[in-house]
């Protein structure tokens, strides 16, 4: 869930300026309902898509999403803002609808940097409904389109690891994502994960404590440290740890 997090807040960050603006005029104009809008306008169409969800209308919810892709001429952007707002409220079967329209809109529209988008709702949406296949699929067709993308590197050898599958190329992708990032916690994380799922227990341990220590806040490294530890006969420190990453989850879980 770490990795779907961390994709959820990128590309939250590509429509916030979006939101924020959207949000004022809301409150400037006191709309309450979509006939005060203007038909075209549909960044305030998905605003109020969500509105509706955080009060559980989901008819509504669907009315403003299809005249905000029927207000947009450039569909592929529209239906990738509707995958990125399913995903966050945790409707992902729904994220993966939009996400695969967005994605085969963007190749016909001919925008990359939107199919890219659109493939890491796509492995967003698999990962999170359990769909390693899928979550692969899209992960692999989006590092085509750029190949180093230091982001798309790890998560894919992340992935690979979890799956115990292809190891000696997750290993090639992650030590290249940490030859571009090498102070990220979640990526050496993801090279230590590997290092176990090969069979390197100790050398596991060693890079996942240094990942711990970049990134202290981070209940899944917390669990990967323990997982190894235990596999290492270090029962005491294990639990100590393994407690650290509930109390952690806790926290997070309630932000």
């Amino acid at each position: 869930m770490r990795r779907a997090r961390e994709i959820i807040f990128k590309y939250r960050r590509n429509i916030i300026i979006v939101v924020v603006l959207a949000v004022f005029w809301l409150l400037v104009q006191k709309t309450t309902s979509s006939e005060d809008l203007r038909p075209e306008d549909v960044d305030r169409h998905l605003i109020l898509a969500e509105q509706y969800i955080w009060n559980q209308d989901f008819k509504s919810a669907a009315r403003e999403f299809k005249l905000a892709i029927n207000a947009d001429n450039q569909r592929a952007r529209t239906y990738a803002a509707i995958s990125l707002i399913l995903a966050r409220n945790g409707l992902f079967k729904g994220s993966l609808k939009y996400a695969q329209r967005a994605e085969k809109k963007a190749v016909e529209e001919k925008n990359e940097a939107l199919q890219i988008e659109a493939l890491n709702l796509i492995y967003l949406a698999n990962n999170a409904l359990g769909m390693s296949k899928g979550s692969i699929r899209a992960l692999e067709k989006a590092l085509k389109l750029h190949p180093k993308d230091a982001n798309l590197q790890n998560n894919l050898a992340y992935t690979y690891a979890e799956e115990g599958i292809k190891l000696d190329r997750a290993l090639v992708l992650s030590k290249q994502s940490l030859l571009r990032q090498p102070l990220n916690g979640n990526f050496l994380d993801t090279l230590g994960w590997i290092y176990f799922k090969s069979g390197d227990k100790p050398l596991a341990r060693k890079i996942i404590k240094r990942a711990v220590r970049l990134s202290p806040g981070d209940p899944v490294i917390r669990q990967h440290l323990a997982e190894v530890e235990e596999s290492l006969g270090m029962i005491a420190s294990a639990r100590i740890n393994m407690r650290k990453a509930a109390l952690l989850n806790e926290w997070w879980t309630t932000k």
